[in-house]
């Protein structure tokens, strides 16, 4: 008796990790306002811009993120050049950093696992399942890199 009560609870909380563990973490994409995707190799700044996460091309089956909150931060030489933005939505207008944006600086894109969700198909949002983060054994430095705490794009900017 005891077995059957337990049989329902266990597929219940299996349920609730949708992203497979041996799937590379979802990835961060800036499109721009034609729908461009930004490439890695960089493209022109532009004031507009909508964020978009979408599963890694070595997941099998299609997924849905949203994701609560997102930081942008303007990098030049690998030091920021402002302070980090925050962003709620995924739209995003960019025009405030563009005064101080050169050609060859990168805006770093974050979204923390934290703020990360993945859209069931009844429309509800659970948590992402972030791979396993490396233990520190001191516990005094957060030695962690920020690919073990989230996911991120380095858009590079090219001249117009």
């Amino acid at each position: 008796m005891l077995k059957h009560l337990l049989l329902p609870l266990g597929l219940a909380s299996s349920c609730g990790a949708l992203a497979q563990p041996s799937c590379p973490p979802a990835l961060v994409q800036v499109v721009l306002p034609g729908g461009e995707v930004v490439p890695a190799a960089g493209a022109p700044m532009q004031g507009l811009i909508t964020l978009q996460v979408v599963p890694n091309p070595e997941c099998p089956g299609a997924a849905a993120f949203r994701f609560r909150n997102a930081e942008y931060t303007l990098v030049r030489n690998g030091r920021p050049v402002l302070p980090t933005f925050n962003l709620r939505q995924p739209q995003a207008d960019l025009r405030p950093i563009m005064r101080a944006a050169r050609p060859g600086d990168q805006v770093h894109v974050f979204i923390a696992y934290q703020n990360l969700g993945i859209v069931a198909a009844d429309g509800r949002v659970q948590l992402y399942q972030p791979p396993a983060p490396p233990t520190d054994k001191r516990g005094q430095v957060d030695l962690i890199p920020d690919a073990a705490k989230g996911i991120s794009f380095n858009w590079k900017l090219l001249a117009r």
